[in-house]
């Protein structure tokens, strides 16, 4: 009788599962009609502006900016340029509050009236580091902790810093020597560009989209900076996120409609479902981004007062990308010292790249030498990767057996 009830669980499950993803894929569309109806609306503005430090003037780069209305309603979002510039677009009549967010700056809060169609000049705008003067520190809590070892670094959050995350992007962004790249939710070790992130020591194929870790299932993460041999020498740094052996029963839904404005849109939905030493894991994410991006760079080079050469580049970019991406698979906690895990994913991408490249080269102000190149790509790409990890804990201290084919 118990294989019969097992398989009502598991068939009742799968029309659960079923039932959510319909809901899904037809919000993805609802959401999609609605934007494309609104831009057609002619009583719509556009709030532009410019993110700086309030206390050397510079400009702050990928701090998250997001417009709500007066029911605390998200109405559009962006991220600042490499310039500290932001922009709006197809906005409204109505009144808004704009919040700006940056890590290591305090948070801050501007009142937006549009009244007709206008393009709105907030211009710059100053935000101020934060810093906390510690008079008394206490340290409370069983396992909040930092341990720094000849090899790695190992943090172990505590239960306050759990609750108060929102997210394993949260959770991350508190530890020192970390960066949260908010727009695709992925993390990397401050000053090392190549870093990868493992869970429970595996490699999952890709990016790991850190979104779909729920705080509370993280036990521990290792900094590793210059990682040994057993990496195979592929990374500058690894950030391996441990989770709890500890399955939570029962299914967990997330949903994040992640919009940034008609340029970028990371909406994902994340399914769990525990039963005794198993973990079940699915999840979809929409991928759109259309960036165009302009940079200049010049170089000059000075023999004397009258000789000098000065080279100008100027390179365009624009890139319209439409995804989907998909994974599922499930953790196997056999006992203490056995882990099994298998996990598969599946991207579908459309992409469509066109980009332009101008170099000049001038010998004392006189044009010497002109070259230019125009470039396009375009094309669906499918990506398939599955694997088969299996981990024994050794009985010497961090020692073990892996195997992943």
């Amino acid at each position: 009788m118990k294989p019969k009830k097992h398989q009502i669980k598991i068939k009742y499950l799968e029309q659960i599962i079923e039932k959510i993803f319909r809901i899904l894929l037809l919000t993805h569309l609802l959401i999609g009609f609605y934007y494309d109806a609104s831009g057609q609306t002619e009583s719509t503005s556009e709030i532009n502006g410019i993110i700086l430090n309030q206390e050397n003037k510079k400009a702050i780069p990928y701090a998250d900016i997001r417009l709500f209305n007066l029911k605390d309603s998200l109405i559009s979002g962006a991220i600042t340029s490499y310039k500290g510039e932001f922009k709006l677009s197809d906005i409204p009549v109505g009144k808004y509050k704009l919040l700006i967010n940056f890590i290591g700056f305090e948070s801050k809060t501007i009142n937006v009236d549009v009244f007709k169609k206008t393009k709105i000049k907030l211009g710059k705008i100053y935000i101020k580091p934060s810093y906390e003067t510690l008079t008394e520190v206490t340290v409370k809590g069983d396992r909040g902790r930092y341990e720094t070892l000849i090899d790695k670094n190992i943090f172990i959050p505590d239960t306050n810093m759990i609750k108060s995350s929102a997210s394993a992007a949260d959770l991350l962004g508190k530890i020192p020597g970390l960066k949260i790249n908010r727009l695709n939710n992925t993390v990397k070790i401050i000053g090392q560009d190549n870093t990868t992130v493992l869970i429970n020591g595996q490699e999952r194929g890709g990016n790991v989209n850190i979104a779909t870790i729920k705080p509370e299932d993280i036990d521990k993460i290792e900094i590793i900076k210059n990682p040994s041999s057993k990496y195979d020498g592929e990374y500058a740094g690894i950030i391996n996120i441990i989770l709890k052996k500890k399955v939570a029963a029962g299914l967990t839904l997330t949903l994040e409609p992640n919009y940034f404005g008609k340029m970028h849109n990371e909406s994902f939905i994340n399914i769990e479902y525990g039963i005794k030493k198993i973990r079940f894991f699915s999840n979809y994410m929409f991928h759109y981004r259309n960036h165009p991006v302009l940079q200049t760079d010049s170089l000059t080079t000075t023999e004397n007062e009258d000789v000098y050469e000065k080279i100008s580049e100027t390179e365009y970019n624009k890139m319209q990308e439409t995804g989907h991406f998909f994974q599922y698979g499930f953790d196997y906690f056999i006992n203490d010292k056995n882990t099994f895990n298998f996990t598969g994913d599946y991207k579908i991408i459309n992409a469509d790249r066109t980009g332009a490249e101008n170099t000049e080269t001038y010998l004392n102000k006189n044009l010497y030498d002109e070259f230019s190149i125009n470039m396009r790509t375009d094309g669906n790409y499918l990506m398939q990767n599955y694997s088969v990890y299996y981990k024994r804990d050794l009985q010497k201290k961090d020692s073990y057996f892996t195997t992943d084919l």
